[in-house]
């Protein structure tokens, strides 16, 4: 029973570890994030969520966001859209909710049919 806390907690903390290490590269290099480096870990922290009437850990929220938000629109949408691709499992109605659960609104749904070609950008939502 102990052992089962540890490794939960040292999972927990590698994630975490993960996502800070990921956004400290993101800032510092002020730079398009790759989508080769996303689209796993996307599917590691948001899979669960994709295809299961959970709540999105902080990990899975913390990286819709950043794809959200210092990503181009198009972009992000295609990676998110490659990632939902690999998880087993898939359910479009659950995939669906991961953005209200996590606060976080990309211009497009998180699905595997999504035309990412009609994805806009955050900013040109609100503009004249």
């Amino acid at each position: 029973m102990a052992s089962s806390s540890i490794l939960k907690l040292s999972v927990a903390f590698l994630m975490c570890m993960m996502v800070a290490a990921l956004a400290a590269v993101v800032a510092q290099a002020a730079v398009v994030p790759e989508c080769k480096l996303l689209t796993p870990m996307f599917t590691a922290f948001c899979g669960p969520a994709v295809a299961a009437d959970v709540v999105p850990g902080r990990p899975c929220c913390v990286m819709l966001d950043m794809m959200n938000s210092r990503m181009d629109a198009q972009a992000s949408c295609q990676c998110i859209k490659a990632s939902v691709q690999n998880i087993t499992g898939y359910n479009w109605f659950y995939s669906s909710q991961i953005p209200k659960k996590c606060g976080a609104y990309p211009s497009f749904p998180i699905s595997r049919g999504v035309n990412c070609s009609r994805a806009v950008a955050e900013q040109d939502l609100f503009s004249n």
